[in-house]
């Protein structure tokens, strides 16, 4: 078909046109064009002319696909004619008609196209909210990585976003041969996954609802992706036509950093066990030696002590209270490893029976610090009764340790239930009831700064000299809140006193 921009009348009937318009041969070579495509395009008239309505520039990609299939389905090319909403790259609705135009019996078949821009769709919808949806949806795909697909089960024709062209290795929907169809695309699935693929898919099809499915793919480039698709039937109120629409996503990325981190998860249990064997059985190995030494420590005291002088039972006594350190030392590294290695059932424990039985073990410290100790009424919770009395003997047991010489001591408990604000700031399920359960006392306290500090592994504030322990007090109770799924925290005033805030879910279920 020839160039037509040079007949006079031609032009003047396009010019004339209140719309955009242009003539173009089959395959999108601009022939002609009005002077209403220059505001629309935003192109000089000859430079819109110079181009290919059918090669991304002037209308968008998925326009383009669109236009594409019309063009193929119809086989009579005299007699071409349809009507489809697209949109230009800037994302400007269009109403676009196209119709087959033949100058004279001599010339070859040509498109006469019609461009409405429409201010509003259907629906009432403002055009810039129909812009920015669209570019959110081009953003969307880009960034998650999927794309989306409709497919007629009647006339069997499918619709396919760039995202699904890109998935499959190409470019764009351009740089693709073929026609999208269910047909194409089922080329592409791995040979081992295709069979449960086709099952899938099939069955969807028969029984008219949805389904999903996760399956490999080699794209175009010979590269392996794993996607994941859901689909689903659709039906339109007013013709009743059936649709199927759905989604796949390209999840290879997120599979692979999900196998990295199995792989992390479960070297980090085994190394994790491995030290937790290791502390146990080294512990409990050098139990033996230590009862010899202050076996025979004690029998040099009884047997030898005038023979030993003043000096030599100095010695004895010194040794005797590092090895006793030493079995002090051992028996906590045991305790810290049990709560880790021991399977103890959960059972219902009352926490006001629990502090009871704690008070009665610190019976003699507290009788000799005159400690007060006042406890409001605490939950029932789901736990490991051995280990929660643990745990408070520790809380208690070092507020008494570190009192204030100054004054009485002074220990209050005390619990409530997080509310929803509480339970986000400190990324609990806020679907759970949890309790903040408060060990408040008036003793040396601690500065802030080393409020994560004291709950690591044998780490002191203080001399052993002034405040005798082996540092793994406070460790122990971090692994046995830990081991409920709950969080500890302290809070610290130098010379005031120190609080602990102890989160521990209601159920251990969650």
């Amino acid at each position: 078909m020839k160039h037509l921009a040079t007949e006079p009348l031609l032009q003047a009937t396009l010019n004339a046109y209140p719309h955009a318009a242009l003539i173009s041969s089959l395959d999108g070579r601009i022939l002609a064009a009005n002077n209403q495509t220059v505001g629309l395009f935003g192109k000089p008239l000859q430079q819109a002319m110079e181009q290919n309505l059918l090669v991304p520039g002037l209308l968008g990609e998925w326009t383009i696909q669109a236009i594409r299939e019309h063009l193929q389905a119809t086989t009579d090319k005299a007699n071409i004619q349809f009507t489809i909403h697209g949109v230009t790259p800037a994302l400007t609705p269009l109403l676009i008609s196209a119709r087959s135009f033949i100058p004279n019996a001599k010339d070859a078949p040509g498109l006469l196209w019609t461009f409405q821009v429409l201010p509003k769709t259907a629906d009432g919808m403002k055009a810039a909210d129909v812009n920015n949806l669209l570019a959110l949806i081009q953003t969307t795909e880009t960034l998650l990585q999927f794309g989306s697909f409709s497919w007629d089960p009647r006339t069997r024709e499918s619709i396919w976003s760039e995202g699904l062209y890109r998935i499959l290795g190409y470019e764009n929907a351009a740089a693709c041969p073929e026609k999208p169809s269910a047909e194409f695309f089922l080329r592409f699935p791995d040979p081992s996954f295709a069979p449960a693929l086709y099952e899938t898919l099939d069955r969807a099809r028969k029984e008219k609802q949805g389904y999903e499915a996760e399956y490999d793919i080699i794209d175009i480039h010979g590269k392996r992706k794993h996607l994941v698709s859901k689909g689903m039937y659709c039906t339109d109120e007013k013709t009743g036509e059936e649709k199927m629409l759905g989604v796949i996503r390209d999840i290879t990325e997120m599979k692979r950093l999900e196998r990295e981190r199995d792989k992390y998860v479960l070297d980090l249990a085994r190394s994790n066990k491995e030290l937790e064997q290791f502390a146990y059985v080294a512990s409990h190995d050098l139990q033996e030696p230590l009862r010899k030494i202050l076996t025979f420590s004690d029998r040099l005291q009884v047997k030898f002590k005038d023979v030993l002088g003043a000096d030599g039972a100095q010695y004895i006594e010194r040794m005797t209270n590092a090895a006793g350190n030493m079995r002090r030392l051992i028996d906590d590294l045991l305790q810290l490893s049990r709560v880790a290695t021991r399977d103890i059932p959960l059972e219902k424990v009352d926490l006001n029976t629990t502090i009871q039985h704690v008070l009665n073990d610190l019976e003699i410290p507290i009788r000799e610090t005159g400690a007060l100790i006042r406890a409001a009424h605490l939950p029932e919770i789901q736990g490991r009764s051995i280990q929660l009395e643990q745990l408070f003997i520790n809380i208690i047991g070092n507020a008494l340790k570190f009192r204030h010489h100054e004054r009485t001591p002074d220990i209050h408990l005390s619990a409530r239930a997080l509310t929803h604000e509480e339970k986000l700031k400190y990324l609990l399920d806020e679907h759970h009831t949890w309790y903040r359960i408060q060990v408040k006392d008036n003793g040396i306290g601690f500065e802030q700064t080393y409020a994560e500090r004291i709950f690591e592994v044998f780490q002191r504030l203080h001399g052993k000299s002034d405040y005798p322990g082996t540092g793994l007090g406070l460790s122990i109770c971090k692994k046995i809140v830990e081991r409920h799924r709950g969080a500890i925290l302290a809070e610290g005033i130098p010379g005031e006193g120190a609080s602990f805030f102890i989160l521990l879910p209601a159920m251990q279920n969650i």
